[in-house]
């Protein structure tokens, strides 16, 4: 299981197992991380599975959850498990990942906040 963050704010997330020989295709399947269930469609090929989740909101959501939880299961659209992986040490590195992925984010606006030269209220002249 893998997880990238990119600076145009998506994630893709990663199932790989070298015993897989699957065909190419769409397909659907559930992530539980400890008791959230998350339903999911991704694209199938060779020894893997990948997605891109493109809403930000979920994307964080889904990241908050990974770095709180202690275990992931992975099952079939019908039910049958397919691997289970330990969340031990996530919180660390997911922590990293946020940090990450908030220092590539390009800035939507360069004069706000502090960084605007021109967002004084005060007018100096009056």
């Amino acid at each position: 299981m893998s997880v990238i963050a990119y600076d145009n704010s998506t994630l893709a997330f990663f199932l790989i197992d070298h015993d897989w020989n699957l065909q190419p295709r769409s397909v659907k399947f559930l992530l539980d991380i400890d008791y959230s269930r998350w339903t999911m469609t991704g694209s199938a090929d060779g020894i893997g599975v990948s997605l891109n989740m493109k809403d930000v909101e979920k994307s964080v959501t889904f990241l908050t959850e990974l770095q709180k939880g202690r275990a992931v299961a992975i099952y079939t659209a019908q039910g049958e498990r397919l691997a289970t992986f330990s969340l031990s040490g996530s919180f660390a590195a997911i922590t990293s990942l946020f940090e990450c992925w908030e220092a590539i984010a390009p800035n939507q606006d360069p004069f706000g906040n502090d960084a605007d030269p021109f967002g004084s209220s005060a007018d100096p002249f009056n």
